[in-house]
């Protein structure tokens, strides 16, 4: 299988469809909205890389590279944390606890995806990611 190159919209994209074809995400994610924005600082040779992800009612509506000026809040780590939480090798809620990941915004509306990222990591880490930037 073809590795697909992390941060590209490829990934994102497989990303969405691998959350929105996870049965037990949508029955979690039921009566969520929301978007988040991921900054994903010290890329290699790309500086600062952002991508944002809209949630409605059990599904991942939208996931592009950028920044939306509407997210309800944003999460802000180094390549390397977000390396390791899209890997599967740490988990999201254990950086946002540790200070390694940063949340602005009005994180209030985003506890219910705070109870899911365990499973959002696990699903993402299945995709065959090429790491190497």
């Amino acid at each position: 299988m073809k590795l697909v190159k992390y941060l590209s919209q490829e990934w994102l994209d497989l990303g969405k469809k691998a959350v929105n074809e996870n049965e037990e995400f949508r029955k979690l994610a039921k009566g969520m909205n929301l978007t988040i924005n991921h900054v994903i600082t010290d890329v290699p040779q790309r500086g600062t890389v952002c991508f944002w992800s809209t949630f409605g009612d059990g599904e991942c509506i939208e996931v592009k590279i950028g920044k939306k000026s509407d997210a309800n809040f944003t999460l802000i780590g180094s390549f390397d944390v977000w390396k390791q939480i899209h890997s599967g090798s740490i988990e999201l809620v254990q950086m946002v606890l540790e200070k390694k990941l940063q949340v602005e915004g009005k994180p209030i509306k985003g506890i219910k995806i705070l109870k899911m990222a365990p499973l959002m990591n696990e699903i993402i880490a299945a995709i065959d990611t090429d790491f190497d930037i």
